[in-house]
């Protein structure tokens, strides 16, 4: 398996058993020649143990301890309006689990959903979500404005590869800064069919309609594919200017 190794909260690893056994057992049930660390799961030590087993009976066996750090903390402050509202985040956290990241507005918190419908319901101890993915969003609903503060590793956003389902899904923004729609969805072209934020503006290219203008830090977005698609943020270092939107009164 080699030698012991430390990653990062943004690095997934997989770890190879080698080919040519005809069995493979994991300590964490896999049954697969790999398995994988990812580190989105949580900063800590995870322990890897395999044995391995051929077609004469003769066994074998290997451990490898993968740290998961933590570097210097990245926090991102969220407002939270009173009511709904979809929000995301581009800090991997230290525990990405739901309800620690809430953690410092649980008591505020009514309820939160996730793109298929899972909830996060503290009232009820009820968590359905789990842990927290970077680039997805989340609908909230809280008592009076909230700030939320998430607090690990600063995620570098063009790195990281969104897959778009058909449909509805809800996109977080990864950036730290904003920046304009249209050049944030660029790539999408016409696979792209509809965006809406938590106020109900929309993003409708087919139409030339742009009611939405800047992307936001903290943000999410209800996004409608024509087609699957995989797509990725450009880099925080690339400079865009915000642009005014004069919604029609």
């Amino acid at each position: 398996l080699g030698s012991d190794i430390i990653i990062a909260l943004s690095q997934v690893l997989t770890i190879d058993a080698g080919s040519g056994y005809s069995t493979y057992t994991w300590n964490d049930g896999s049954i697969a020649q790999t398995s994988e660390i990812i580190g989105a799961n949580g900063a800590g030590t995870y322990n890897l143990n395999v044995v391995v087993g051929n077609s004469y009976g003769c066994a074998g066996e290997d451990d490898i301890v993968i740290t998961v750090e933590a570097p210097d903390t990245c926090t991102q402050d969220i407002n939270l309006p009173n009511n709904w509202s979809i929000f995301s985040s581009y800090v991997y956290p230290h525990n990405p689990d739901i309800q620690a990241v809430l953690a410092n507005i649980v008591n505020d918190i009514i309820i939160v959903k996730d793109e298929q419908g899972q909830v996060f319901w503290a009232f009820f101890g009820l968590n359905q979500i789990g842990n927290m993915t970077i680039g997805k969003g989340y609908q909230i609903k809280v008592v009076g404005s909230q700030l939320l503060q998430i607090s690990g590793e600063c995620c570098v956003p063009e790195n990281i590869i969104l897959s778009l389902p058909s449909s509805w899904s809800i996109l977080g923004y990864l950036r730290q800064g904003p920046a304009p729609i249209t050049s944030m969805m660029s790539s999408l072209g016409t696979d792209l069919l509809f965006i809406k934020n938590g106020n109900g503006q929309v993003y409708w290219p087919g139409f030339g309609l742009d009611l939405i203008g800047n992307m936001m830090p903290g943000e999410a977005y209800q996004i409608n594919m024509v087609v699957p698609r995989t797509f990725s943020y450009p880099s925080n270092t690339d400079n865009y200017s915000k642009i005014d939107i004069i919604n029609p009164g």
